[in-house]
């Protein structure tokens, strides 16, 4: 038997964590407003206002994932984005009918901890389209599988387990999922990282040397009139 692949067993832990944690955040995005309008008695303002604080914040904090992913180990930020965002979907738990500014921390927490996670994991991806095209329809097809299997077993069991329950279990799911980029076997440094079909053509332009081949590749009048 030969040894696995450790770049196949690197997407195959990949996807099973994006799975992880995509599945609740898809469900929470559902169960959120109800919750919101049933457990806490807020009114349709409130509720529109606590969904677009994570909107808002998610996207606020977008640049400060794509700094992290580029300059530290992407499996690190992706894992302590699943965790604080696990963190954040865990919070919802402790908010009560009395205790309404919990949710909306809760809410501020999950919009960061998504923004570190949903980077990370897409720029691991890229390096992988280098060399598989389908990466990203992989990783697509992954998400919603999580996505359809938090649905059907969230809703079977939020009869059983409640709200509260619910965001617990959704919160276990996103740890696990940071357990599993954790466990990603080690990723390129950042100087030996493919660059992606963009950036590799703007260095390659940029470069002297590309920059002298593309001259000679012009046509004679066109270089004469540049010089």
């Amino acid at each position: 038997m030969s040894a696995r692949d450790p770049r196949e067993s690197r997407w195959s832990l990949l996807r099973c964590a994006a799975a992880l944690t995509r599945g609740p955040a898809d469900l929470l995005d559902f169960v959120v407003p109800l919750w919101a309008g049933l457990a806490l008695g807020l009114d349709a303002t409130a509720i529109g206002l606590l969904v677009a604080l994570e909107l808002v914040v998610s996207c606020a904090a977008r640049p400060l994932g794509g700094w992290a992913a580029d300059r530290a180990d992407r499996r690190v930020v992706a894992a302590s984005g699943a965790v604080i965002y696990g963190l954040g979907v865990a919070g919802y738990a402790l908010a009560t009918d009395g205790v309404v500014a919990v949710a909306f921390a809760a809410a501020v927490v999950s919009g960061v901890g998504g923004s570190l996670l949903w980077v990370a994991l897409r720029a691991m991806v890229s390096e992988q389209y280098v060399s598989d095209e389908t990466a990203f329809a992989s990783l697509v097809s992954a998400e919603e599988t999580g996505a359809w299997i938090a649905f059907v077993a969230g809703l079977s069991a939020l009869g059983a387990v409640g709200y509260t329950g619910l965001f617990l279990l959704s919160a276990l799911a996103c740890l696990a999922g940071a357990v599993l980029v954790a466990l990603l076997p080690a990723e390129r440094s950042r100087q030996e990282r493919s660059p992606g079909p963009a950036r590799g053509l703007v260095r390659r332009l940029a470069h002297p040397c590309s920059a002298r081949s593309w001259a000679r590749r012009l046509p004679r009048r066109a270089s004469a009139s540049c010089s």
